[in-house]
């Protein structure tokens, strides 16, 4: 077996694992989890099948969800829909005769690892009151039974989760439709498709303010001059760069390849990307526009400089088009700057894996400055970068920015066997000018945040990837084998300590292990009920602890607490039945960078049950 089925099977599996959840957990509905069954049936049998399916519905999940009502949330729903086709395709690659290779596999297997290494850090210090063994085993627990109820408690673990079923979706469609162009053309169809539905939702919008309204037209116009809205999107920009990346092929298919009905995706698509009133997406549109027509038309350089002027004019008209809502451009761009400035700080702190994704806004809170609090309030407890790539940098490091460049890079250009297409012919143009929009718009936001717009994107690259016109490409070179060897003796290197150090840190406060819980007493004192063993965690700063303590029980015979301090014996306490005992500590200094202090407590005297206090901290 080569290493490529190797590799194909191990991540069919991976992703195999939290199909458990998928249709074991009340949190997904019954048509997920029949969409879900269908997609996997229909990828074992024919992989582009199953591709068309997620496609299509990629950008219809938040429409999905409001139907359902779903817990599971727009993200859940859309890798509920996604795992089984990774599962059943990359499974169905490692059994496939004929698999060939593609050339987004490395940088996202590198992209993946360092991700995973950050979730799995985060993940770590969010328990770190268990052993690492106890950590690995809930979280198994996590994966298999509730994956899509409980991201609220292994916030940091599904996060990373969501980019690395990204990747596998880049990858796995590079790798299924890059020597198949019906295939290709199929599945990009069905996205725009897809995107034209959901796009409708924003016209149906406005159709109904219109009804409501005694002058349609009037509201019509008011809508199209003044609102800035998206039915599924709370971030604007991060809509108006999902639009955006679909407008650019969809006015491709119309304007180019002829295909009359594409004009109705472009009818819906277009007024979806106005309405959301992204300066950034509008003017990328022109840009992708034209990029597009210049990969096909191959432009001579005096049209070129026609065509950057018509460019610069729909810009000009664009980004100076009053809006409620919105600052003045130099404004606008003065505080992304302060804000990209603040992210590359936060990158400095952790430049070689970074601060773990979606992590940027936490970790710039100590680094915000007064003169970005006046001029720009909301950043007062922190904020993330409003720049995609800065974003990337610091959530993930050099490497990870490193291998996220790679990718793109990858996906962008042609293989050095290709034959160059015939102008107008195939999908490559429009695939690719959507694409360049798209990250055009990361210079000015953070699209790849939301998660259901990042499923979309990495959807994209692996179409992009795809669409060259010769698929074979050349074998791993030394450079790419050493880097990915040079980026895995790293992490292995450093991964031991940073997991010692986030535990080290964490901010267990408040946390109770081994007690019941709090219960009014007689006497009018709440108390715990505890364990032979038990812990209680408080601040670091914390001087002087009170835990009260008694010994619930009839026999006025003492009982034996021994009591600890972040593992180390400290006193040992006489607790009798009458009385509460006061249980006052008087705590040394905590270690340097400890945010919390584990008072632990030991029930030696056999038959005792231990009641413990409020406990007081200060």
């Amino acid at each position: 077996m080569t290493t490529r089925r190797v590799l194909d099977a191990t991540a069919g599996v991976l992703f195999v694992v939290p199909l458990a959840s998928v249709w074991g957990e009340a949190a997904l509905p019954l048509v997920p989890k029949l969409l879900a069954g269908v997609i996997a049936v229909a990828t074992l049998a024919r992989p582009m099948v199953g591709l068309s399916v997620v496609a299509g519905l990629l950008s219809l999940t938040p429409a999905l969800q409001v139907l359902t009502r779903s817990p599971a949330g727009v993200a859940g729903l859309a890798e509920a829909l996604i795992l089984p086709l990774l599962g059943a395709g990359f499974l169905r690659l490692a059994l496939a005769p004929d698999a060939g290779g593609g050339r987004l596999g490395r940088p996202a297997s590198l992209l993946a690892l360092v991700v995973a290494v950050g979730g799995a850090v985060l993940t770590a210090a969010e328990f770190a009151y268990l052993p690492l063994s106890g950590v690995a085993i809930r979280t198994w627990h996590y994966v298999t039974r509730d994956y899509f109820s409980g991201e609220e408690v292994f916030g940091d673990f599904h996060r990373a989760a969501g980019w690395i079923v990204g990747l596998g979706l880049a990858v796995l469609a590079e790798r299924v439709l890059g020597r198949d162009r019906a295939a290709l053309r199929s599945v990009t169809r069905m996205a725009v498709v897809g995107a034209a539905a959901a796009a409708l939702l924003s016209i149906n919008r406005v159709a109904e303010v219109a009804i409501r309204s005694p002058d349609p037209w009037v509201a019509v116009a008011r809508a199209f001059d003044e609102y800035r809205f998206s039915p599924f999107y709370s971030d604007l920009n991060a809509a108006g760069s999902l639009q955006v990346l679909f407008l650019v092929p969809a006015m491709w298919i119309a304007a180019v390849l002829r295909e009359r009905w594409a004009w109705l995706a472009v009818g819906a698509i277009a007024p979806a990307l106005w309405f959301t009133g992204s300066r950034a997406a509008l003017v990328a549109f022109f840009a992708g526009a034209a990029l597009a027509w210049g990969l096909a038309r191959r432009i001579p350089r005096r049209r070129w400089v026609a065509a950057g002027l018509v460019i610069l004019g729909a810009s000009a008209f664009v980004t100076w088009t009053s809006r409620p809502g919105r600052a003045a451009v130099s404004e606008a761009l003065a505080i992304r700057w302060s804000l990209a400035e603040l992210g590359l700080r936060v990158a400095a702190t952790d430049p070689v894996l970074g601060v773990g994704a979606d992590r940027l806004r936490s970790a710039s809170a100590p680094l915000v400055g007064p003169d970005l609090v006046r001029r720009y309030p909301p950043a007062a407890g922190g904020d993330n970068a409003h720049n995609n790539f800065v974003q990337v940098l610091a959530e993930f490091g050099v490497i990870g920015f490193a291998a996220l460049s790679w990718l793109l890079v990858a996906s962008l250009r042609r293989g050095s066997r290709d034959q160059p297409e015939p102008a107008g012919q195939g999908d490559r143009a429009g695939i690719l000018g959507g694409l360049v929009a798209f990250l055009l718009t990361g210079l000015a936001g953070h699209p790849l945040l939301d998660p259901n717009v990042r499923l979309c994107f990495f959807l994209w690259v692996g179409l992009a990837a795809a669409s060259t016109a010769g698929q074979r490409w050349p074998a791993a070179g030394r450079w790419s084998r050493g880097s990915i060897a040079a980026a895995l003796v790293l992490v292995a290197a450093v991964l031991p300590g940073r997991i010692a150090v986030a535990r080290h840190a964490a901010d267990l406060r408040g946390i109770v292990l081994g007690a019941g819980p709090a219960v009014q007493g007689p006497d009018g004192q709440p108390y715990r009920p505890v364990e032979r063993r038990s812990s209680f965690f408080v601040s670091a700063r914390s001087t002087v602890v009170e835990l009260p303590l008694r010994h619930d029980a009839e026999d006025p015979a003492p009982c034996r607490v021994e009591v600890g301090v972040d593992g180390q014996p400290a006193w040992v306490f006489e607790v009798g039945a009458g009385a509460w005992h006061p249980g006052r500590l008087l705590l040394p200094p905590a270690a340097p960078g400890r945010t919390s202090r584990r008072i632990d407590l030991m029930v030696v005297t056999d038959d005792c049950r231990l009641l413990v206090g409020s406990l007081t901290a200060r």
